[in-house]
């Protein structure tokens, strides 16, 4: 019986070529679009879902409402004040991470070389509430303010070799350059992370 109507579809197709040819693509192009849409909504809701606490860990956003004429405003850069303020008048935050990404590249020396890297700072508790890997050094890498922490990529590039600590990197602020000593190096960050998307925010884990 299966036989039989396969060949009473292959009549059709042939007798109707374009017919066919209209639905065969539409659904082709149907499903090629399901699929795309799909891939793109898993990559979306998987944002930094590989942290450890990423269910406890909230990200702190600022609104502000119109006034003299203006528009409501609304993002992630916060009052520097703001992380240890949460912490001191909630006790249900347990930590509190402030991040300041970099505008553009700053100038850095390292093996008597100068290149233009972006620069990030953040807390010293910043490895105990993200979990981005580290390849080299523990999660007290930023404890001393002397320390830098690099990814895999920018080690590479800086001194060849994945392998950095201990190496010393001198960051141009202002008119000189500070030396800071390499204490870990991280893994390059997902590309579904946030982190490389702020300015200056505050996260708190709960």
């Amino acid at each position: 019986m299966l036989k039989h109507f396969f060949k009473i579809a292959i009549r059709n197709l042939v007798r109707q070529k374009g017919l066919a040819f209209i639905n065969v693509f539409g659904l082709s192009v149907g499903l090629a679009c399901f699929t795309l849409f799909l891939l793109y909504a898993v990559n979306e809701f998987s944002f930094d879902r590989f942290h450890k606490n990423a269910k406890d860990i909230y990200r702190v956003y600022l609104h502000v409402d119109p006034m003299r004429g203006r528009e409501a405003k609304e993002g992630t850069y916060s009052p520097v004040p703001l992380g240890p303020a949460l912490k001191q008048d909630f006790p249900e935050i347990e930590n509190y991470v402030r991040i300041q990404d970099a505008w553009t590249g700053d100038f850095v020396r390292a093996d008597n070389k100068v290149s233009r890297v972006k620069v990030s700072y953040a807390d010293p508790q910043f490895f105990s509430v993200f979990s981005f890997k580290l390849l080299y050094g523990n999660s007290t890498a930023l404890n001393n303010p002397g320390n830098i922490v690099l990814t895999k990529e920018i080690a590479l590039q800086l001194f060849g070799e994945a392998n950095a600590i201990g190496k010393m990197v001198e960051i141009k602020t202002e008119d000189k350059f500070e030396p800071f000593t390499v204490s870990a190096v991280a893994d390059n960050i997902p590309s579904n992370s946030t982190i490389r998307l702020i300015s200056l925010e505050v996260s708190i884990i709960i």
